[in-house]
């Protein structure tokens, strides 16, 4: 620990001491010919005689006395230090300043207009449940273990906790533990996040989703691969760390869809056991394959966001709505695995958004709330440094296009729109 807080310390302190050790350099005496030659002439004062040089001042060859010479480097390390503090205070307000008024949190589009959440556990695994509700009196946080979960997401891609801070303060939009709707039964999605995600960080995306008459069951994994403040998560995100991987993943979809089952559990929230679809996001996409190939009765059908399919995927003999941003429209292996996957059959080519989609003008992050998280120009700006975290398209009205589609496929109502910004996914090109 030690050494490093030196290394630390010698970083910070580096360019004070190179231009002290240059300019003590520079004042040194020339050697010429093995004879000592002073580096500038000496003048004699008035009388000819060379003054006597106080005590400490020197050795009378021009070179500084190692006291100042400490002090001229004691000036520039505080100088040096200095600047770095100054300029970690600027970027701290700066960042402040820049998510000032975030997250932005959208209107509900539905017509439904007032969304429950409540956090439950189904077959151990912790869930957050969004569900068409009566109005309540209590906002549900947006992050269910607030700074806790934004420190954990600012890890996960090497930010200082402080620029997701604000994450963790901010409103659901949602009722806390709202009593659900008895005009009807909805049919439930069972959602899976990507990897190092939560089942917090897409939640004014799927609140939409609700708000169109689903309940949407959002898992938080226990394989290692969630970026969780959940304390009772006994294997959380960790780069240091091995993962279960995605067939781990997907046995815990089918339990909690198992479970789901019992009586009197997803009834409490308006839910109608018979009617389970299962969807997920970037990681989430092999997971809920994997899960309805294992399971092909428990499972009524996919909704897949942006899956990161990397390798041969099975054939599903359920309906598939599958939606893919630019960034993986261009990847011509996972196209191909997605298109195999998404094909339907002659039973299900009726089904509204059955098979395959590109949505033109969004990014991996607009499947989650990430560009809701900042103005949206600095989100756009992480493509540079390689985080997809936000396209062109406005992130509020691609959340409100996706839900509605989400939700005419699950309840089998409403029709294709085959219209920009929506377009048949296309094989891509090498």
């Amino acid at each position: 620990m030690g050494r490093a807080r030196c290394s630390a310390a010698w970083l910070l302190l580096a360019p004070a001491v190179f231009r002290n050790d240059v300019a003590w350099l520079t004042a040194r005496p020339s050697f010429s010919a093995g004879h000592l030659t002073p580096a500038r002439q000496l003048r004699s004062p008035p009388g000819g005689m060379l003054q006597r040089l106080p005590r400490g001042s020197g050795n009378g060859t021009g070179e500084p006395s190692r006291r100042g010479a400490l002090a001229e480097w004691a000036q520039g390390a505080l100088q040096s230090a200095g600047t770095v503090a100054a300029a970690a205070v600027a970027f701290y307000t700066g960042a402040k300043v820049a998510v000032f008024g975030s997250p932005r949190l959208p209107e509900l589009q539905g017509p439904f207009k007032d969304v429950g959440s409540s956090l439950d556990r189904f077959a151990g695994l912790r869930c957050r449940v969004l569900y068409p509700a009566q109005r309540g009196s209590k906002e549900a946080p947006y992050l269910s273990e607030g700074q806790a979960t934004s420190d954990a997401m600012a890890r996960l891609v090497f930010f200082p906790g402080f620029l997701l801070e604000h994450l963790g303060s901010a409103s659901s939009g949602c009722w806390e533990d709202a009593a659900p709707l008895s005009s009807e039964r909805f049919p439930i999605l069972v959602y899976s996040h990507g990897q190092g995600g939560n089942m917090d960080m897409g939640t004014y995306f799927l609140r939409q989703i609700a708000s169109y008459g689903l309940i949407v069951v959002s898992v938080e994994h226990q394989d290692g691969s969630a970026s969780t403040g959940d304390a009772s998560n006994p294997r959380p995100f960790s780069l240091t760390r091995g993962q279960l991987g995605v067939r781990f993943r997907s046995q815990e979809l089918v339990q909690v869809a198992r479970a789901l089952q019992a009586p009197g559990e997803v009834q409490r929230y308006g839910g109608d056991p018979a009617r389970i679809f299962v969807g997920g996001h970037s990681y989430g996409g092999p997971t809920a394959i994997l899960s309805a190939y294992a399971e092909p009765t428990l499972f009524q059908g996919l909704v897949l966001h942006d899956p990161a399919l990397s390798s041969e995927m099975p054939k599903l003999q359920q309906p598939v709505f599958s939606i893919v941003g630019d960034e993986y429209a261009g990847i011509a292996n996972l196209v191909s695995q997605v298109l195999k996957v998404s094909k339907p059959g002659e039973s299900q080519a009726a089904r509204p958004w059955v098979g395959a989609w590109h949505f033109t003008g969004i990014s991996h992050g607009n499947f989650v709330d990430a560009p809701l998280w900042a103005p949206l120009f600095i989100m756009q700006l992480l493509r540079i440094i390689l985080i997809p975290a936000a396209g062109p398209f406005e992130p509020a009205e691609a959340h409100r296009a996706l839900a509605s589609a989400a939700a005419d496929f699950v309840r089998g109502t409403g029709t294709s729109e085959a219209a920009a910004p929506w377009e048949r996914l296309q094989e891509a090109a090498g």
